[in-house]
């Protein structure tokens, strides 16, 4: 990790190479991490705890100490189209699946990374299906007008990486892209 940190563009991350460490442990340590790459080379990081039921304490993601990017949009960059989604598992289930996307590592989005976001021609709006990721969505939608596209992901999830654990996920997920375009019927497959 100290390797990563000194090579981070953010000069907070860069800072960690000699605090990267909590107590005598990694800053991630116990953690998946995911990179964000730029120019195939880590930039940031983001690390989630596993557990389902961690303890109150203990923060789901945890990432590097500087703004927040919008995860994998070095790789999006040359799509007309990106998926947004919420979560690193989230763009890792896309990613896996062949999309291009980026994730906003939670609910709010700096006007910096709206702006980036506006670059591509059409985005597709899969935050969580939450409260807050409903919130989330309708704002997005409202900052960058009519090239977002929200997209309802089937009844009972609440996320991408969700689909990724049943065997017609993927199928699931394509089905509500074609939904949110207008190309399937409102009680087509996505929604059964």
């Amino acid at each position: 990790m100290r390797r990563i940190c000194a090579g981070s563009d953010c000069p907070l991350a860069r800072r960690c190479v000699s605090d990267c460490s909590r107590g005598g442990a990694e800053f991630l340590a116990g953690r998946i991490v995911v990179p964000d790459l730029r120019g195939g080379r880590p930039g940031w990081l983001i690390g989630r705890v596993l557990d389902e039921a961690p303890a109150d304490d203990v923060a789901v993601h945890l990432g590097l100490p500087c703004p927040k990017p919008l995860l994998g949009l070095d790789q999006a960059r040359h799509s007309p189209t990106v998926i947004v989604v919420e979560g690193s598992f989230d763009y890792l289930t896309l990613r896996m699946w062949g999309y291009p996307v980026v994730a906003t590592l939670g609910t709010h989005v700096r006007a910096d990374l709206v702006d980036a976001l506006r670059a591509f021609n059409r985005q597709f709006l899969v935050l969580d299906n939450d409260d807050a990721g409903l919130e989330a969505t309708l704002l997005l939608q409202q900052q960058l007008g009519d090239s977002a596209i929200p997209v309802a992901l089937p009844d009972g999830v609440k996320d991408p990486s969700q689909l990724a654990a049943l065997p017609d996920g993927r199928k699931q997920f394509a089905a509500a892209l074609l939904q949110a375009v207008g190309q399937l019927p409102a009680d087509g497959p996505a929604h059964r």
